[in-house]
């Protein structure tokens, strides 16, 4: 079977082409939309800003903040008591 360039339209228009374009068109479709949706997808600086602040557990109440900062202190002191260990 040789190919050429003017057995592309007869065959594009038979049946087997058509079914071969239309499948070729659905998926690029397919491909654009989900591109599309992909780009939209991504968040804005603000918003991420939001979120982040949001996970920080200090930002829900005084009793958490407090935790926190005992937490940190505790972390700190325990970090020296190691150090003065291993300088013994």
């Amino acid at each position: 079977m040789q190919y050429s360039l003017r057995a592309f339209f007869p065959t594009l228009i038979s049946m087997r082409g058509l079914l071969l374009s239309s499948v070729s068109i659905v998926f690029r479709a397919m491909t654009i939309i989900f591109w599309r949706v992909n780009r939209s997808l991504v968040y804005d600086s603000q918003e991420l800003d939001d979120l982040r602040r949001a996970e920080s557990i200090e930002n829900y109440s005084p009793y958490l903040q407090v935790m926190k900062q005992n937490q940190q202190e505790h972390r700190s002191w325990s970090d020296n008591e190691l150090k003065k260990q291993k300088a013994e």
